[in-house]
């Protein structure tokens, strides 16, 4: 699968979603970047993971969507961020931080993280210096194939 034409896909379809929130979605041009996997299981992680910045990211602010060093696709929202305490739980299912405020059932996280398991793979988060949460979803490379 192309994980740069998955991440653009999932920007394109939740643009408009995005700008109907007050919000918006920023990427940066991509190159193609082949990894071994399921273009529709990757995409349906990634989705969760955008989904979620979304949620998070208050009207007139833009989710930051970042490709790279290597097979990682970065969600950066402008929310609270993830309290450290609660680092260790997100991903796991029907957990939910802020259950007062956001909408959901908290199996978002859990099914991106299976996913980018079974890929070989898996999802970080931290946080970035003036922004708020920051989750990657990171993938094995798919090696050149031998030149002729």
């Amino acid at each position: 699968a192309d994980l740069a034409a998955v991440v653009r896909s999932v920007a394109e379809q939740l643009a408009l979603p995005a700008l109907r929130g007050g919000k918006s979605i920023s990427l940066a041009e991509v190159e193609p970047l082949m990894v071994h996997g399921n273009a529709d299981f990757l995409s349906l992680a990634f989705r969760n993971l955008v989904e979620n910045a979304l949620a998070h990211t208050p009207r007139g602010e833009a989710v930051e969507i970042r490709m790279g060093p290597g097979a990682r696709a970065s969600v950066i929202d402008k929310g609270p961020g993830v309290a450290p305490e609660d680092e260790g739980r997100i991903f796991e299912r029907f957990f939910r931080t802020h259950a007062e405020e956001y909408n959901g059932a908290g199996l978002g996280l859990a099914i991106a993280t299976r996913i980018a398991a079974i890929h070989g793979g898996g999802i970080e988060v931290g946080r970035e210096e003036g922004k708020g949460a920051i989750f990657t979803l990171y993938l094995p490379e798919t090696p050149d194939p031998p030149s002729p």
